[in-house]
C-alpha cells in the first residue's frame, strides 16, 4: 500500500469528504469485481441496475459506519474490501430477491454446454475442477484474490498491481507462489 492511500484511509477515518471521493475512485474497480465474482459464485443472477446499487449501497455503508475505523492493518484494504464488498453484496442481493436463488440462476458448469463431451468426460472435467476449486479454497485470502483477478477475470499482472496498488513484481511472485501451492494441494487431494 503507498502512503497515498494510508492517508487517504486516515482521513477517511476522520470524515474528511474530499478523502471519500477519492477512496471510492481509488478503489471503485476492485469493489465492482468483488461483487460480481461473489454474486456470479453464489448463482444469484443479477442486472447492472442491482449491481450499481449494491457497488453504491458497499462505499455509503463504509462511509456511515465509519468501518475503515476497524481496519487495524491499512495495508490489507485490499483483501479486507473484498470481504465487505462481498458480504454487503449478498446482504443486498437477498433483500432484492428475497432470499432466493431461482433454479434459472444457478450457473450451470460450462462443460456441460459441450455436447461434444461424454458422460465419463463431463465427470473427469467436474471431479478436476472440484479438485482445483479445493485446492484455491486452501489459498490465503489475498492469493485468492490474485488468482481470481488473473485466471477467473483474465487481468494482467500490472491492471492486477493497479487494483491491489501492489508492484508488478509482487503480484507475479504471488500468482507464482499460489500456482506452487494450488499443485500441491492438487497432489494432496489425488492420492
Amino acid at each position: 500500500m503507498s502512503t497515498k492511500d494510508a492517508k487517504i484511509i486516515a482521513n477517511c477515518i476522520k470524515g474528511d469528504k474530499n478523502a471519500w471521493n477519492e477512496f471510492v475512485e481509488r478503489f471503485s474497480g476492485l469493489a465492482m469485481w468483488c461483487i460480481k465474482d461473489r454474486l456470479s459464485k453464489s448463482g444469484y443472477t443479477f442486472n447492472n441496475y442491482d449491481l450499481q446499487d449494491i457497488h453504491q449501497e458497499v462505499f455509503l455503508c463504509i462511509y456511515k459506519e465509519n468501518k475503515l475505523a476497524a481496519l487495524k492493518d491499512h495495508s490489507k484494504i485490499a483483501p479486507w474490501l473484498s470481504v465487505v464488498a462481498g458480504n454487503i453484496a449478498m446482504n443486498k442481493i437477498k433483500h432484492i430477491k428475497g432470499g432466493k436463488i431461482s433454479e434459472k440462476s444457478v450457473p450451470l458448469p460450462d462443460i456441460l454446454e459441450d455436447k461434444t463431451l461424454s458422460p465419463v468426460e463431463i465427470i473427469d472435467q467436474a471431479e478436476r475442477e472440484a479438485i482445483i476449486a479445493g485446492a484455491i479454497n486452501c489459498l490465503k485470502p489475498r492469493e485468492k484474490i490474485i488468482i481470481n483477478l488473473y485466471y477467473a477475470n483474465n487481468n494482467t499482472i500490472k491492471e492486477i498491481a493497479s487494483f491491489l496498488n501492489m508492484r508488478q513484481g509482487s503480484v507475479a511472485s504471488l500468482v507464482a507462489r499460489a500456482r506452487k501451492k494450488i499443485k500441491k494441494n492438487m497432489h494432496k487431494n489425488r492420492n
